[in-house]
């Protein structure tokens, strides 16, 4: 995955990568509005000042949620990388490619230098 997110993507190398878990519960929302926005200032602030990357479920809620509003309310210069279930994505029909898994995969491969085994 990062050969392509490098290689293929041309994402540059991060500085610090922070892998958003979880979910929050009803105490957790019950969370000033100050804070919230302090967390979120302070998360995006850190990533972007080390070139860094915001790995997550993906999805819409938890506290996945909060970090992605806080994404958008604050700009983001970094990648923002959701991984998740094929069953948890809509219209999956427009993301699948025209080209057979095999093609892909053996594309990937030929791109792939050996390395010396000495």
């Amino acid at each position: 995955v990062f050969k392509l997110l490098k290689e293929k993507w041309k994402v540059n190398v991060p500085g610090m990568v922070v892998s958003i878990i979880g979910s929050y519960s009803q105490a957790d929302l019950a969370v000033s509005r100050e804070l919230k926005s302090l967390i979120k200032y302070g998360l995006v602030k850190a990533v972007s000042k080390t070139t860094g990357w915001i790995i997550s479920n993906g999805l819409e809620q938890g506290f996945v949620k909060v970090v992605g509003d806080a994404v958008h309310q604050y700009g983001y210069p970094f990648p923002c990388i959701g991984i998740t279930h094929w069953g948890s994505i809509a219209n999956t029909a427009d993301l699948i490619s025209k080209q057979s898994l095999f093609e892909r995969v053996s594309y990937m491969q030929q791109d792939e230098t050996p390395e010396d085994p000495t």
